[in-house]
Protein backbone atom coordinates (compact mmCIF):
# COMPACT_ATOMS: atom_id res chain seq x y z
CA UNK A 1 0.00 0.00 0.00
CA UNK A 2 1.60 3.26 -1.14
CA UNK A 3 0.50 5.33 1.84
CA UNK A 4 3.06 8.07 1.29
CA UNK A 5 1.54 9.35 -1.94
CA UNK A 6 -1.78 10.14 -0.31
CA UNK A 7 -0.02 12.39 2.15
CA UNK A 8 1.72 14.11 -0.76
CA UNK A 9 -1.72 14.83 -2.19
CA UNK A 10 -2.52 16.72 1.01
CA UNK A 11 0.75 18.59 0.79
CA UNK A 12 0.41 19.71 -2.81
CA UNK A 13 -3.30 19.94 -3.58
CA UNK A 14 -5.18 21.16 -0.48
CA UNK A 15 -6.92 24.51 -0.77
CA UNK A 16 -8.08 26.93 1.90
CA UNK A 17 -9.42 30.50 2.37
CA UNK A 18 -8.24 33.12 -0.11
CA UNK A 19 -6.05 36.13 0.42
CA UNK A 20 -4.80 36.92 -3.05
CA UNK A 21 -4.91 39.70 -5.60
CA UNK A 22 -4.02 39.85 -9.29
CA UNK A 23 -1.45 42.34 -10.45
CA UNK A 24 -2.59 44.86 -13.09
CA UNK A 25 -0.63 46.05 -16.08
CA UNK A 26 0.28 45.41 -19.67
CA UNK A 27 -0.69 46.64 -23.12
CA UNK A 28 -0.76 44.55 -26.27
CA UNK A 29 2.48 44.56 -28.21
CA UNK A 30 3.77 42.72 -31.27
CA UNK A 31 1.53 40.80 -33.63
CA UNK A 32 1.59 37.86 -35.98
CA UNK A 33 -0.83 36.62 -38.64
CA UNK A 34 -3.41 35.04 -36.34
CA UNK A 35 -2.18 35.49 -32.78
CA UNK A 36 -0.81 38.56 -31.10
CA UNK A 37 1.21 38.89 -27.92
CA UNK A 38 -0.54 40.89 -25.25
CA UNK A 39 2.05 41.00 -22.48
CA UNK A 40 0.46 41.06 -19.03
CA UNK A 41 -3.27 40.54 -19.60
CA UNK A 42 -4.74 41.29 -16.18
CA UNK A 43 -6.05 44.68 -17.27
CA UNK A 44 -7.88 43.18 -20.25
CA UNK A 45 -9.98 40.77 -18.18
CA UNK A 46 -13.72 41.22 -17.93
CA UNK A 47 -13.79 38.56 -15.21
CA UNK A 48 -10.42 37.86 -13.61
CA UNK A 49 -11.08 34.90 -11.31
CA UNK A 50 -9.10 35.02 -8.07
CA UNK A 51 -7.71 31.71 -6.84
CA UNK A 52 -8.16 30.41 -3.29
CA UNK A 53 -5.06 30.42 -1.11
CA UNK A 54 -3.93 26.76 -0.83
CA UNK A 55 -3.86 25.63 2.78
CA UNK A 56 -0.66 23.68 2.15
CA UNK A 57 1.03 26.88 0.94
CA UNK A 58 -0.18 28.77 4.00
CA UNK A 59 1.15 26.00 6.24
CA UNK A 60 4.69 26.60 4.96
CA UNK A 61 4.11 30.38 4.57
CA UNK A 62 4.58 30.25 0.81
CA UNK A 63 3.65 33.45 -0.99
CA UNK A 64 4.61 35.65 -3.93
CA UNK A 65 3.82 36.03 -7.62
CA UNK A 66 2.74 33.23 -9.92
CA UNK A 67 2.93 33.91 -13.67
CA UNK A 68 0.47 31.92 -15.78
CA UNK A 69 1.06 31.85 -19.55
CA UNK A 70 -2.33 31.81 -21.32
CA UNK A 71 -3.83 31.79 -24.77
CA UNK A 72 -7.15 33.63 -25.18
CA UNK A 73 -9.32 32.75 -28.17
CA UNK A 74 -11.23 35.11 -30.46
CA UNK A 75 -14.23 35.21 -28.11
CA UNK A 76 -12.22 36.01 -24.98
CA UNK A 77 -12.10 32.53 -23.45
CA UNK A 78 -8.87 31.05 -22.07
CA UNK A 79 -8.06 27.94 -24.09
CA UNK A 80 -4.72 27.11 -22.50
CA UNK A 81 -2.96 28.00 -19.26
CA UNK A 82 0.41 26.97 -17.84
CA UNK A 83 2.21 28.26 -14.76
CA UNK A 84 5.71 29.37 -15.79
CA UNK A 85 6.97 30.68 -12.46
CA UNK A 86 6.04 30.81 -8.81
CA UNK A 87 5.96 28.53 -5.78
CA UNK A 88 4.82 24.95 -6.64
CA UNK A 89 2.19 25.00 -3.88
CA UNK A 90 0.55 28.06 -5.47
CA UNK A 91 0.68 27.14 -9.15
CA UNK A 92 -2.28 24.74 -9.43
CA UNK A 93 -4.70 27.23 -7.86
CA UNK A 94 -3.46 30.03 -10.14
CA UNK A 95 -3.82 27.90 -13.30
CA UNK A 96 -7.35 26.82 -12.36
CA UNK A 97 -8.35 30.46 -11.79
CA UNK A 98 -6.74 31.58 -15.05
CA UNK A 99 -8.63 28.98 -17.07
CA UNK A 100 -11.93 30.22 -15.64
CA UNK A 101 -11.22 33.89 -16.41
CA UNK A 102 -12.81 35.85 -19.26
CA UNK A 103 -11.31 38.58 -21.47
CA UNK A 104 -12.51 41.19 -23.94
CA UNK A 105 -12.20 39.91 -27.52
CA UNK A 106 -9.23 41.38 -29.40
CA UNK A 107 -9.38 42.42 -33.04
CA UNK A 108 -6.67 43.11 -35.57
CA UNK A 109 -7.62 45.05 -38.69
CA UNK A 110 -11.22 44.50 -37.68
CA UNK A 111 -10.89 40.75 -37.38
CA UNK A 112 -10.95 38.76 -34.08
CA UNK A 113 -7.59 37.22 -33.18
CA UNK A 114 -6.14 35.02 -30.49
CA UNK A 115 -3.94 36.59 -27.82
CA UNK A 116 -1.09 35.09 -25.85
CA UNK A 117 0.12 36.66 -22.65
CA UNK A 118 0.62 36.34 -18.93
CA UNK A 119 -1.74 36.61 -15.98
CA UNK A 120 0.09 37.55 -12.80
CA UNK A 121 -1.33 36.41 -9.48
CA UNK A 122 0.28 37.71 -6.31
CA UNK A 123 -0.41 35.57 -3.24
CA UNK A 124 -0.06 37.48 0.02
CA UNK A 125 -0.34 35.80 3.40
CA UNK A 126 -2.95 37.29 5.74
CA UNK A 127 -1.50 39.30 8.61
CA UNK A 128 -2.93 36.73 11.02
CA UNK A 129 -1.19 33.81 9.28
CA UNK A 130 1.11 33.27 12.26
CA UNK A 131 -1.96 31.93 14.08
CA UNK A 132 -3.05 28.99 11.97
CA UNK A 133 -6.68 28.02 11.61
CA UNK A 134 -7.73 24.37 11.87
CA UNK A 135 -7.51 23.52 8.12
CA UNK A 136 -3.93 24.85 8.06
CA UNK A 137 -3.09 22.95 11.24
CA UNK A 138 -4.51 19.76 9.74
CA UNK A 139 -2.31 20.18 6.65
CA UNK A 140 0.77 20.77 8.82
CA UNK A 141 -0.16 17.69 10.85
CA UNK A 142 -0.52 15.72 7.61
CA UNK A 143 2.96 16.83 6.53
CA UNK A 144 4.45 15.62 9.83
CA UNK A 145 2.41 12.42 9.58
CA UNK A 146 3.83 11.78 6.11
CA UNK A 147 7.41 12.47 7.19
CA UNK A 148 7.10 10.29 10.28
CA UNK A 149 5.70 7.42 8.21
CA UNK A 150 8.60 7.78 5.77
CA UNK A 151 10.96 6.75 8.57
CA UNK A 152 9.67 3.20 8.08
CA UNK A 153 8.48 3.27 4.46
CA UNK A 154 11.24 2.94 1.85
CA UNK A 155 11.43 5.90 -0.50
CA UNK A 156 11.94 5.83 -4.25
CA UNK A 157 13.06 8.16 -7.03
CA UNK A 158 9.60 9.72 -7.39
CA UNK A 159 9.18 10.60 -3.73
CA UNK A 160 12.77 11.89 -3.59
CA UNK A 161 12.12 14.14 -6.58
CA UNK A 162 9.00 15.58 -4.99
CA UNK A 163 10.88 16.30 -1.77
CA UNK A 164 13.70 17.94 -3.72
CA UNK A 165 11.34 20.15 -5.72
CA UNK A 166 9.61 21.21 -2.54
CA UNK A 167 12.92 22.10 -0.91
CA UNK A 168 13.84 24.24 -3.93
CA UNK A 169 10.74 26.37 -3.47
CA UNK A 170 10.41 26.68 0.31
CA UNK A 171 10.15 30.33 1.37
CA UNK A 172 13.15 32.12 2.93
CA UNK A 173 11.53 31.81 6.37
CA UNK A 174 12.01 28.02 6.12
CA UNK A 175 15.71 28.16 5.26
CA UNK A 176 16.55 25.49 7.84
CA UNK A 177 13.87 23.11 6.61
CA UNK A 178 15.03 23.65 3.01
CA UNK A 179 18.54 22.42 3.75
CA UNK A 180 17.15 19.49 5.74
CA UNK A 181 14.84 18.40 2.91
CA UNK A 182 17.84 18.39 0.58
CA UNK A 183 19.76 16.38 3.17
CA UNK A 184 16.85 13.93 3.41
CA UNK A 185 16.94 13.24 -0.34
CA UNK A 186 20.69 12.58 -0.15
CA UNK A 187 20.34 10.15 2.80
CA UNK A 188 21.97 6.82 1.98
CA UNK A 189 20.28 4.63 4.56
CA UNK A 190 16.96 4.32 6.35
CA UNK A 191 18.70 5.14 9.63
CA UNK A 192 20.15 8.35 8.22
CA UNK A 193 16.79 9.26 6.69
CA UNK A 194 15.03 8.75 10.03
CA UNK A 195 17.53 11.03 11.75
CA UNK A 196 17.01 13.82 9.21
CA UNK A 197 13.23 13.50 9.46
CA UNK A 198 13.51 13.98 13.22
CA UNK A 199 15.51 17.15 12.56
CA UNK A 200 12.87 18.48 10.14
CA UNK A 201 10.00 17.85 12.55
CA UNK A 202 11.93 19.38 15.45
CA UNK A 203 12.62 22.46 13.32
CA UNK A 204 8.96 22.77 12.32
CA UNK A 205 7.83 22.50 15.95
CA UNK A 206 10.58 24.66 17.45
CA UNK A 207 8.65 27.89 18.07
CA UNK A 208 5.13 26.48 18.18
CA UNK A 209 2.93 26.41 21.27
CA UNK A 210 -0.58 25.37 22.21
CA UNK A 211 -2.76 23.82 19.53
CA UNK A 212 -0.14 24.19 16.78
CA UNK A 213 2.40 22.18 18.80
CA UNK A 214 -0.25 19.61 19.81
CA UNK A 215 -1.12 18.98 16.16
CA UNK A 216 2.54 18.43 15.26
CA UNK A 217 2.95 15.98 18.16
CA UNK A 218 -0.19 14.09 17.12
CA UNK A 219 0.99 13.90 13.52
CA UNK A 220 4.29 12.46 14.68
CA UNK A 221 2.61 9.69 16.71
CA UNK A 222 0.14 8.99 13.93
CA UNK A 223 2.85 8.76 11.27
CA UNK A 224 4.78 6.42 13.56
CA UNK A 225 1.73 4.15 13.75
CA UNK A 226 1.39 4.18 9.95
CA UNK A 227 5.04 3.26 9.54
CA UNK A 228 4.77 0.42 12.05
CA UNK A 229 1.57 -0.85 10.40
CA UNK A 230 3.33 -0.75 7.02
CA UNK A 231 6.16 -2.89 8.39
CA UNK A 232 3.73 -5.39 9.93
CA UNK A 233 1.84 -5.67 6.63
CA UNK A 234 5.09 -6.13 4.73
CA UNK A 235 6.06 -9.04 6.96
CA UNK A 236 2.80 -10.86 6.20
CA UNK A 237 1.67 -9.83 9.67
CA UNK A 238 4.44 -11.77 11.38
CA UNK A 239 6.18 -8.72 12.92
CA UNK A 240 5.82 -7.81 16.58
CA UNK A 241 2.99 -5.32 17.23
CA UNK A 242 4.53 -3.48 20.18
CA UNK A 243 5.73 -0.46 18.18
CA UNK A 244 2.33 -0.05 16.55
CA UNK A 245 0.52 -0.28 19.89
CA UNK A 246 2.92 2.23 21.46
CA UNK A 247 2.17 4.79 18.74
CA UNK A 248 -1.59 4.25 19.10
CA UNK A 249 -1.24 4.77 22.84
CA UNK A 250 0.75 7.95 22.18
CA UNK A 251 -2.12 9.27 20.08
CA UNK A 252 -4.63 8.30 22.77
CA UNK A 253 -2.58 10.04 25.45
CA UNK A 254 -2.62 13.30 23.46
CA UNK A 255 -6.36 12.90 22.87
CA UNK A 256 -7.04 12.71 26.60
CA UNK A 257 -6.48 16.48 26.95
CA UNK A 258 -7.00 18.04 23.51
CA UNK A 259 -6.90 21.81 22.95
CA UNK A 260 -10.30 23.47 23.20
CA UNK A 261 -10.11 24.93 19.69
CA UNK A 262 -9.85 21.56 17.91
CA UNK A 263 -13.24 20.80 16.36
CA UNK A 264 -15.41 18.06 17.81
CA UNK A 265 -15.63 16.42 14.38
CA UNK A 266 -11.85 16.21 14.01
CA UNK A 267 -11.47 14.76 17.50
CA UNK A 268 -14.22 12.19 16.91
CA UNK A 269 -12.57 10.96 13.71
CA UNK A 270 -9.07 10.81 15.21
CA UNK A 271 -10.28 8.99 18.34
CA UNK A 272 -11.88 6.32 16.14
CA UNK A 273 -8.54 5.81 14.40
CA UNK A 274 -6.50 5.68 17.61
CA UNK A 275 -8.97 3.49 19.51
CA UNK A 276 -7.31 0.41 21.02
CA UNK A 277 -8.16 -1.57 24.15
CA UNK A 278 -5.33 -3.92 25.14
CA UNK A 279 -7.78 -6.13 27.03
CA UNK A 280 -10.28 -6.68 24.22
CA UNK A 281 -8.60 -5.72 20.94
CA UNK A 282 -6.21 -7.86 18.93
CA UNK A 283 -3.88 -6.41 16.29
CA UNK A 284 -5.11 -8.61 13.47
CA UNK A 285 -4.79 -7.96 9.72
CA UNK A 286 -8.40 -6.74 9.85
CA UNK A 287 -7.55 -4.25 12.63
CA UNK A 288 -4.56 -2.88 10.69
CA UNK A 289 -6.47 -2.65 7.42
CA UNK A 290 -9.22 -0.75 9.24
CA UNK A 291 -6.57 1.59 10.67
CA UNK A 292 -5.19 2.23 7.17
CA UNK A 293 -8.67 2.79 5.75
CA UNK A 294 -9.70 5.29 8.43
CA UNK A 295 -6.36 7.11 8.17
CA UNK A 296 -6.85 7.52 4.43
CA UNK A 297 -10.43 8.69 5.01
CA UNK A 298 -9.07 11.33 7.36
CA UNK A 299 -6.84 12.64 4.57
CA UNK A 300 -9.99 13.10 2.48
CA UNK A 301 -11.46 14.95 5.45
CA UNK A 302 -8.41 17.25 5.59
CA UNK A 303 -8.81 18.07 1.90
CA UNK A 304 -12.53 18.74 2.34
CA UNK A 305 -11.93 21.00 5.36
CA UNK A 306 -9.22 22.88 3.48
CA UNK A 307 -11.57 23.58 0.56
CA UNK A 308 -14.19 25.26 2.76
CA UNK A 309 -14.33 28.96 2.10
CA UNK A 310 -13.14 28.79 -1.51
Amino acid sequence: MRIKYLFLIVLFFSFGPASVFAQDGGEPSTESARTISGGVLNGKATNLVKPPYPAAAKAVKAQGAVNVQVTVDETGNVISATAVSGHPLLRAAAVTAARASKFSPTTLAGKPVKVTGVIVYNFVLPKSADQMEEPDRLVAMGMVMFLSALKDIPGDAESDQILLELSDELPPSMRTEKSLFEKLVRAKSQTEKASVIDEIIASMRKNLTGTDAWMIDLGKQWGGAIGEAFKISGSDFQLDRKGFIKSLQGMSWLLESPPQDVSAESLKRIREIAAYDNETDSITPEFINKFFKKSLEFIDYIVAESKKGE
